[in-house]
C-alpha cells in the first residue's frame, strides 16, 4: 500500500489534494470526485470586460503603450475603473504574458559595450 505522499508525488499533485480526493469519494463515490465546482474566493479587482478590452487594444498594430501608466489611463478613460499600478502590471504583464512596445532605456555603459558587441 502506497502513502499519500508517494501517490501525490506519482500524480505531481501535493499530498492534500490527494487527501481531497479520497474524502470527496468516499463521501459521495465518482460522481461527487467528477463534479465541476464554481471557484471560490475573491473575485478579481479588473473586470472581465475590461481585460478583454485590454487584450484587444494590446494586440492591435496601432497599440502604442510604452508604460503600464499609460495603460492605466486608457483604462479610467475607456472604462471609468481606476486600477492601482501594482494590479495591472500583475494581469498585463503576468497574467496576459504580454510586453510593451518598447523596452527600458539602456545606461550608457551598457549602450556603448552593446555597440562594440
Amino acid at each position: 500500500m502506497q502513502s499519500l505522499t508517494d501517490v501525490a508525488e506519482r500524480l505531481g499533485v501535493h499530498r492534500i489534494t490527494v487527501h481531497r480526493w479520497l474524502k470527496q469519494y468516499s463521501a459521495g463515490g465518482l460522481s461527487e470526485l467528477l463534479e465541476i465546482r464554481q471557484a471560490t474566493g475573491r473575485p478579481r479587482v479588473i473586470p472581465s470586460a475590461v481585460i478583454a478590452g485590454i487584450s484587444e487594444k494590446l494586440s492591435e498594430e496601432s497599440c502604442d503603450f510604452k508604460t503600464y501608466k499609460e495603460i492605466g489611463q486608457w483604462v479610467e478613460e475607456n472604462y471609468q475603473v481606476s486600477v492601482k499600478y501594482q494590479t495591472l502590471h500583475k494581469q498585463v504583464h503576468y497574467r496576459m504574458k504580454a510586453n510593451l512596445k518598447e523596452p527600458k532605456p539602456m545606461s550608457n555603459e551598457k549602450a556603448q559595450e552593446a555597440a562594440i558587441e
